[in-house]
Parts: structure tokens; C-alpha cells; sequence
């Protein structure tokens, strides 16, 4: 029998983890001086050791892992070794997303000072689609590529590196996607993911891997290691974007990314960040995810991403100006589209729940644009909790964008709708799929019922994973000082949340700011007062002026006000007292 349905998204539920083990975390503390509700953070991570702890909060270049540790290497560095000898021409063919864009940038900056005829060639989302295409292929026969070196895909493209091989081209594939169980008949195959494949870190992203193939191509052909040292800023933004886990290689990339970001970041980036506000001294990775990848991305979303290649691939000054004020006329398209969508599949999707109760959401617009249905998507699930489809309809089929919730598997429910779908491709929480419009009503019908059978009644409820309950009167300079080391933070390494019970907010501080959030200073029993700001929960303002206590899940960050940072939590979710 299907769970009991909720038609609105509901509260979220609390998770409150347990401790390990408060004897190793007493030990662990002692050993780094730090207050137990730190060393208990460091447990939550696997951290158990003073050695752990110092590589986690000291990421060093030494703990990269050798490249030739990965299956394929020495056959991809013998292919660009000899395509350099004999002068033949190489081209870098990227995705349209963040992690392309940046994969194929960062090989062309670093091998256009050592190749001769290197190019690139980035796919239209619109014609092509993702992946290797036999256009593409084409294209490279015709302006007389000998090389193609595939970057953030290429894994499952088995009939089309088949057409390449035909065709006179050696094809090298770099991808970090999952791969199918035939690999690409390709002159090598770099990806950790490989089920035989040696290398020790599996969780790379796709300028990650191409990283690694320039690092092994430095070490054996004694290019100067400042070649990656001076591009390290896309393969952090690529990790952001791609939101891989931020622990091992890429903890230490990261780092190391951030820092070239801030102190000399490439001309394109330089550009690009004229448009965005950040209002602070020192970028961080909530920068990158908010301020530069949206930008990257909008340019392969609404108009051609070699536009966004050709920016970050600039070194002229002046041109690099011209090209992101492009991107950012693209980006604020993208933002009003993505506003428009949204708000037109919300009113739908609505409508549908109100006359008849559902356990998924799946809407569609004949003229709604390709590029942001992803995005609308994941409001939808926002707003709803259910798994949801978003469908455009064009040249006589739907092209769809799926997204999950928590714990829901979302790939295995479209491949139990197989009958009705054209062709898709994904994994547990996002997918794409395309369908012939007469199919659709039966998506609708089966994709229903697959969820209705499969769907857990704890997955339609959203929750909040809290790292440890706090007490106000812990949370001192020392202690905010040590948690900001513990960022970058992202996938596998996301910022500690906490709570806290029996909050109060002082007398005479609650207003509302901004688009109705709240801003107020907490307290609670005989702690000093703490800001705090809960955004888009202004309407909770009479409550808090009767001085009814909290508990409430926070983040502690830092906020600038004219250049100055000061500590504050950040309110996720608040409650009043019974």
C-alpha cells in the first residue's frame, strides 16, 4: 500500500546524529587543543586521528596522487607525445556545462603554448545534445584534426568513437561519469571509475581528470609545473559546480584553487567577476556556486558555450571585457526565463495537486525554454517535495528534466517507464529524458504509479542532517575561528549545521530586512547575544515580539558590512516552543 499522501510540502524533520564515541573525540580534542564539539565534527568527516586532522586542515600539494596511478595514462601521454612530434593537429572536445567549459579551457591554455593546431569544439545544446556527436565528428575530419581528446564525456560513446577510428581520428576519452559496460573503442580511456582501474580517489571531476592528464604530461615532457599552478582556479570552479565531494584530491585542488582565485585570477574570470557583488574581501566556494558558475553555465544554456571557452581562454584584456559583458546579457536572460518558468510550472503544478492529490509532479510548456528546466525543476521539488518532471515540447518531441528527493531513486523509476520514453540517461536524483508527445499522457499515468509502489513514507518528508546540538554559550571566537577551517565546504564536507533549544531573541532587536527576512539577535539563558538572520521568515516577527523561546537549526558564517566580517548564524529552520 502507497504512504499516507502529504498535498503540501511539509516541516522538515530534525536529524539529530548520535555521538560515536566521546572518549576518541575527548582524546582527539586534547591532542589539538580545540573545544569536543570540534573534535565530534571531525568524527562526523572519518577524522579520528592528529595526523588526519592536520592533512584536513593543511591540504598540501604533496598529497596529490601520482597520475600514472590511473588506468590509461601511459597510453594517453605515448598519444600526445607522438601527436607533438609528428605536428598534428589536436582537438579538446568538451560538455556545454561548468566542468567541460573549464576542462577544455584548461587544456587549451596550458597545450596551446607546446602544440601546434590545437582547437576546441563544445556542442550545441540545442542540435547536438550532450556527448560526442557525429556532426561534431565530422567537423573535425573537415578542418583536418588527426586527435581528439574528449573531456567530461565520452565514456559511453561507443558507436561514436567507433565513427571516429573509421574516420582516421585517434581519440583519447578523459570522462569521470559512470561507465556503461562496454567502454569506447577508444587509443586510451582515463577515467577512476573504471572497475579495474588503480587510482586511488574516485570522485574527481571531469577538469579533474583532465588535471591529472596534464600533470602526467608536465612530469614526462618537463613542462613547468606553474603551467597547472597558474590555472588551478577552473579546475575549483569545476569542482564546485559539479559538486563532487570536497574531500581528498579535491579538498586539496580546492584549497589551492581558492587561493589563485583570490590573489590572480585568470583575465576571463577577472571579467567576469566585475559583474558579480561580492561584497566581501576573500571569494569562497558559495561565491563560486552562486556568482561564477550560473554565469559559465548561461552562456551554453541560452546562447553557444564556446562563448564562455573563448572568455576563459583570453588573455586580451579588453576582449575578455566585451565577452563577459555577453555572458552576463545571457545570465540575466537566463535569470528572467528561469523566473518565468517557474512561476508558470508552480501556478500548473498546483492546480494539478489541488484536483487531484499526487505523489509526483510532472508538468510541461510547448514554449518553455531547454536550458533552465533543469532549474525549475529543483524549485519545483522545493516547493512540492515530490519527484518531479519538467517537459518542453519542440520539433515534435518532450525533452524533460527530472529531480528527485532525498533517498528516492529516481533513475530506477524512469527505466519502469521505459515504454513510454524515447531515451534517458542520469542517476539516483537528476535525470534527462525525451518522449514522443502521444506518449506522455501514459508517462504521466506510470511514472505515478511506479513512485506511488516504491516511494518510502520518510521520503516525503524533507529533513535537515544536524551535526550537533549546541549550547550558545559555546560558541566563542576560538571556536568560530577553528570552524572556518574546517571550509571548503560543498558535497562531502558541507557546513556544519547546528541547533540549539530554548533560544530567545532579544528584546527590541527582530526587524525585517531585505524581502522579508528576519534579522534579530539571539540569546539564550545567560549567553551574549549572537545576530542572527533567517532568511524569508519575516512573517514570524509577531511571535518573537511575545518573547516565546526558539529551538532553532543554524549555520554559523561570517557577514561583511562595509568590508567588515562579523560572526552570525544563519537560520535554516526555527520553531516555537510548545
Amino acid at each position: 500500500m502507497p504512504p499516507a499522501l502529504i498535498e503540501e510540502a511539509p516541516t522538515k524533520a530534525w536529524i539529530i546524529h548520535p555521538h560515536e564515541n566521546l572518549g576518541m573525540a575527548d582524546e582527539l580534542a586534547a591532542s589539538l587543543g580545540i573545544d569536543q564539539a570540534l573534535a565530534l565534527l571531525l568524527q562526523r568527516r572519518g577524522i579520528h586521528t592528529f595526523d588526519q586532522s592536520k592533512a584536513f586542515f593543511r591540504p598540501h600539494w604533496n598529497d596529490l596522487h601520482d597520475p600514472f596511478l590511473m588506468k590509461g595514462m601511459q597510453q594517453a601521454v605515448e598519444l600526445m607525445q607522438d601527436c607533438i612530434a609528428r605536428g598534428q593537429r589536436i582537438l579538446l572536445y568538451g560538455d556545454y556545462d561548468v566542468d567541460g567549459t573549464t576542462s577544455v579551457a584548461l587544456c587549451y591554455r596550458v597545450m596551446r603554448r607546446y602544440c601546434t593546431g590545437i582547437g576546441y569544439y563544445i556542442p550545441d545544446r540545442q542540435s547536438e545534445g550532450y556527448g560526442l556527436s557525429f556532426k561534431g565528428l565530422d567537423w573535425a575530419v573537415e578542418q583536418g584534426y588527426h586527435c581528439i581528446i574528449t573531456l567530461d564525456c565520452g565514456i559511453t560513446a561507443v558507436e561514436e568513437v567507433a565513427y571516429a577510428n573509421a574516420k582516421g581520428l585517434r581519440v583519447l576519452v578523459t570522462d569521470h561519469h559512470q561507465p556503461a559496460a562496454s567502454l569506447p573503442p577508444a587509443y586510451a580511456v582515463l577515467n577512476p571509475l573504471q572497475s579495474d582501474c588503480p587510482y586511488p580517489f574516485k570522485d574527481l571531476s571531469g577538469c579533474g581528470v583532465a588535471f591529472k592528464l596534464l600533470t602526467a604530461l608536465c612530469s614526462r615532457l618537463q613542462w613547468p609545473q606553474t603551467e597547472l599552478l597558474d590555472h588551478l582556479e577552473l579546475v575549483a570552479i569545476s569542482i564546485a559546480a559539479d559538486m563532487v565531494s570536497l574531500s581528498g584530491e579535491n579538498r586539496v585542488l580546492t584549497y589551492y584553487g581558492l587561493q589563485k582565485l583570490n590573489q590572480r585570477p585568470i583575465p576571463g574570470i577577472t571579467a567576469m567577476l566585475q559583474h558579480y557583488q561580492a561584497r566581501k574581501p576573500k571569494l569562497e566556494i558559495n561565491d563560486v556556486v552562486f556568482g561564477i558558475s550560473p554565469r559559465i553555465n548561461a552562456a551554453g544554456r541560452m546562447g553557444d558555450a564556446r562563448l564562455a571557452v573563448r572568455l576563459l581562454a583570453e588573455d586580451e584584456v579588453q576582449n575578455c571585457a566585451a565577452w563577459a559583458n555577453e555572458i552576463e546579457n545571457s545570465n540575466l536572460l537566463r535569470r528572467d526565463t528561469d523566473s518565468e518558468i517557474t512561476l508558470a510550472a508552480i501556478e500548473q503544478a498546483t492546480l494539478q495537486h489541488q484536483l487531484k492529490p499526487q505523489y509526483t509532479t510532472v508538468v510541461c510548456g510547448r514554449d518553455w525554454h531547454k536550458g533552465v528546466i533543469g532549474i525549475a525543476a529543483s524549485r519545483l521539488v522545493e516547493k512540492f517535495y515530490k519527484p518531479t518532471v519538467i517537459f518542453c515540447e519542440e520539433d515534435g518531441k518532450m525533452t524533460g528534466s527530472a529531480r528527485s528527493v532525498q533517498g528516492f531513486d529516481l533513475y530506477y523509476a524512469l527505466s519502469q517507464c521505459s515504454e513510454t520514453i524515447e531515451q534517458f540517461g542520469g542517476h539516483k536524483y537528476a535525470a534527462g529524458l525525451t518522449l514522443l508527445p502521444q506518449h506522455y499522457p501514459a508517462f504521466i499515468e506510470k511514472f505515478e504509479q511506479v513512485v506511488a509502489d516504491t516511494i518510502e513514507p520518510w521520503q516525503l518528508r524533507p529533513s535537515l542532517d544536524i551535526d550537533l546540538e549546541l549550547n550558545l554559550n559555546q560558541i566563542t571566537p576560538k571556536f568560530f575561528r577553528v570552524l572556518q577551517q574546517f571550509s571548503p565546504f560543498g558535497t562531502g564536507n558541507k557546513s556544519p549545521l547546528f541547533c540549539a533549544r530554548h533560544v530567545f531573541a532579544a528584546p527590541g532587536s527582530s526587524r525585517i530586512v531585505g524581502q522579508n527576512h528576519l534579522c534579530l539577535q539571539i540569546q539564550q539563558d545567560d549567553s551574549p547575544r549572537i545576530p542572527a538572520i533567517a532568511f524569508g521568515q519575516g512573517g514570524m516577527l509577531p511571535l518573537l515580539a511575545k518573547g516565546l523561546p526558539l529551538d532553532i537549526a543554524f549555520h554559523l558564517e561570517e557577514n561583511y558590512h562595509r568590508g567588515v566580517g562579523t560572526m552570525q548564524t544563519r537560520i535554516v529552520d526555527l520553531r516555537m516552543v510548545q
